[in-house]
């Protein structure tokens, strides 16, 4: 794998002289980047850009900041430089409730589709092409593949990045960059390549076994006393092996019974058992697998589906984060997205 340094439009700059890297793609969320150099960034350095030998982009971030350090008897200056993905750059944006700045025409931003629809237009409005020309990003928009479950979204200053990975939890699709284009879609399943230390294409496995957060919720909606909307969901399975284990969910801004009894089915089977693993491949890097597809891990005696959360790329190789459910390796992922969601109306409120 080869580092470049670029400026803020993209361009190569020169080559980074790198002692070590951890590059990271996360699904629906920030991917942090550091890399250690001895040989000091160009001072017009804003991004890297990581390549495979056959010139194949994996990575594509900006500068974040940097940290030094020099040992009295040593005379090279190793700089740390840390970094973001694109992905991540999103998080520096707002999703404005009039995307104009006219905010005294109308409190929020809403939107009622499909997930992919949804994802694009807040891009586009809060830092794409749409968007005030200060605020753009300098990224470019795929087409829409009108992908994913409806939602109905309602913005006011939410963080741009917890905004969209929000709207993909509920809508089931990923966002992704390809170079500097923003694209919406749904994972691919890998049934051709089994991840397993016998078969020699795994080098190391960690794995773990998790309880359910919640085997049964009490969802509470719109309303107040005895008047307000409440249901209760459970999860057989989980509920017999591991008995009840109860939460209470606040779904401020939810008035109908069936939307939230799926909202609650959906909040318990992000919240259900499951493995989570890392693996270290044996085999070279494949370019093509990313964060949302799944693929065939053999864990704890049992070939299984799992889904990848993340990729790591390193100057040694890479790695891949794997879940039975994404919400068993990232349950920040659950907590920050359903339920700030669908709390929307409450929580807008006060902005």
């Amino acid at each position: 794998m080869r580092l470049f340094w670029t400026d803020s439009g993209w361009q190569y700059l020169a080559e980074a002289v790198a002692s070590s890297a951890s590059l990271t793609l996360r699904l629906n969320d920030a991917g942090p980047g550091m890399v250690t150099v001895t040989v000091r960034p160009p001072v017009e350095a804003r991004g890297l850009v990581a390549v495979l030998a056959d010139g194949t982009e994996v990575w594509r971030g900006k500068i974040r900041g940097y940290r030094g350090s020099q040992a009295r008897n040593n005379q090279q200056k190793d700089l740390t430089v840390y970094l973001m993905d694109l992905v991540g750059i999103l998080g520096d944006c707002l999703a404005w409730p009039e995307p104009s700045g006219n905010f005294a025409a109308q409190e929020f931003d809403s939107f009622t589709g499909k997930a992919s629809s949804a994802i694009l237009h807040y891009v586009d409005v809060n830092a794409g092409p749409s968007a005030l020309s200060w605020r753009r990003l300098g990224i470019t928009l795929g087409s829409d593949p009108s992908l994913g479950n409806d939602v109905k979204v309602s913005a006011r200053f939410d963080r741009l990045r917890n905004l969209l990975k929000e709207i993909a939890t509920l809508g089931e699709v990923r966002f992704r960059f390809q170079g500097t284009t923003l694209v919406v879609d749904q994972g691919v399943r890998y049934d051709s390549l089994l991840f397993d230390v016998n078969a020699g294409t795994v080098e190391k496995i960690e794995w773990e076994y998790q309880v359910p957060e919640a085997s049964s919720v009490v969802a509470a909606g719109e309303g107040s006393g005895t008047t307000r909307v409440i249901v209760v969901k459970y999860m057989p399975s989980d509920l017999a092996a591991w008995g009840n284990i109860e939460a209470f969910w606040d779904v401020r801004g939810v008035s109908v019974a069936s939307d939230l009894e799926e909202m609650a089915l959906q909040w318990l089977r992000a919240r259900a058992s499951g493995y989570s693993a890392v693996v270290t491949p044996s085999i070279a890097i494949r370019s093509g697998i990313l964060p949302g597809d799944t693929v065939r891990v053999y864990v704890d005696g049992q070939e299984r589906n799992m889904v990848v959360t993340a990729v790591t790329y390193s100057l040694q190789g890479w790695t891949l984060t794997v879940a039975e459910r994404p919400g068993v390796s990232t349950p920040d992922l659950v907590r920050l997205g359903i339920e700030k969601l669908v709390r929307g109306v409450e929580l807008l409120s006060t902005k």
